[in-house]
């Protein structure tokens, strides 16, 4: 199997995210990255992820898809896009991303729910793929796309690797000194940029210019050049609540987990005793059916003890 990273591109719904987490610990992938999401950190994505919170809580947010990409080798782009344009089989595609030498960095790129990724996202990644459907129903959802390309990732078996690949770091930068080197020469007019996003995959096959003395010779040309909600799957959220006769409420740390992870309690000592914490409740964040039941009051400050997979809350004010 591969481990590749998986790339949300300004996903729009929140129990796709958390669904998308519990697929990729079927499939031992743990490496999340979300681009541009809206407010995600809520109820519905972490119950969705389903024993998989903590993909949940390691998840990277990035601002644009280059820097979601940054340090990696090899990026597939997963489009149902039907542009009359050639696209790998999805079993095609990640083959080739377990071609990269051991130890470096790949990544499952998706789109958004309604519009996929656009062109330039494409072409950003360099190669792109497809999973067959049949015609009556060719789209799928956001997180069986995600599961049926990391159940490819999980079965693939073992293939022999180059020694080395260049980064998609170092293809950008030779993209930018192609644009340079092309500009000194006359054969370049286009807006600057305009030339990188053609070229990723120039350099990302084993006997391109992509190692050794062939690419020092290549830079070299190019600088010559130049210089020139209340009760879930039928199950009360509350059945596992305890409140004693002190006040002193009782929580699975899961749902303790839940709340932080959703904003609803903010510690008030990040980075210190893991298995104590002060914290307040936030009241511009949702937190149903908790407050409603009268359990966290809003503004209201906790001391929390958590040992034997509880958290038990004492009030400070």
């Amino acid at each position: 199997m591969i481990r590749p990273a998986v790339v949300l591109v300004r996903p729009e719904n929140n129990a796709n995210i958390g669904s998308v987490a519990r697929v990729m610990k079927n499939t031992g992938l743990s490496d999340l990255r979300l681009v541009a999401p809206s407010d995600w950190r809520t109820i519905e994505t972490w119950r969705t992820a389903w024993a998989a919170q903590e993909i949940l809580e390691g998840a990277r947010v990035f601002e644009t898809l280059a820097e979601a990409l940054r340090g990696s080798t090899m990026a597939l782009a997963l489009s149902g896009r039907d542009d009359q344009v050639v696209v790998l089989d999805v079993r095609e595609g990640v083959r080739q991303l377990g071609t990269v030498p051991e130890g470096a960095s790949t990544c499952l790129v998706f789109g958004p729910e309604q519009s996929g990724l656009t062109f330039e996202e494409m072409a950003r990644c360099g190669r792109r793929a497809s999973i067959p459907s049949h015609p009556a129903q060719p789209s799928y959802n956001l997180s069986h796309a995600v599961g049926i390309t990391a159940y490819e990732c999980f079965r693939l078996e073992p293939a022999p690797r180059p020694g080395h690949l260049l980064s998609y770091d170092e293809r950008q930068k030779l993209a930018e000194e192609m644009e340079i080197g092309l500009r000194a020469v006359g054969g370049h007019s286009q807006g600057e940029g305009a030339i990188q996003p053609a070229l990723p995959r120039l350099f990302d096959q084993p006997r391109s210019v992509g190692s050794g003395r062939a690419l020092d010779s290549f830079r070299g040309l190019l600088h010559g050049t130049r210089g020139s909600r209340r009760r879930v799957q039928g199950v009360s959220v509350f059945e596992d609540v305890k409140k004693d006769d002190g006040g002193v409420l009782d929580l699975p740390d899961l749902k303790f987990r839940e709340l932080i992870f959703i904003g609803a309690l903010k510690r008030l000592d990040p980075g210190t005793d893991p298995e104590r914490a002060e914290v307040v409740v936030d009241e511009t964040r949702p937190m149903p059916p908790f407050r409603e039941e009268g359990l966290f009051p809003p503004r209201s400050r906790f001391s929390v003890e958590r040992r034997n997979g509880r958290a038990r809350f004492t009030r400070l004010d």
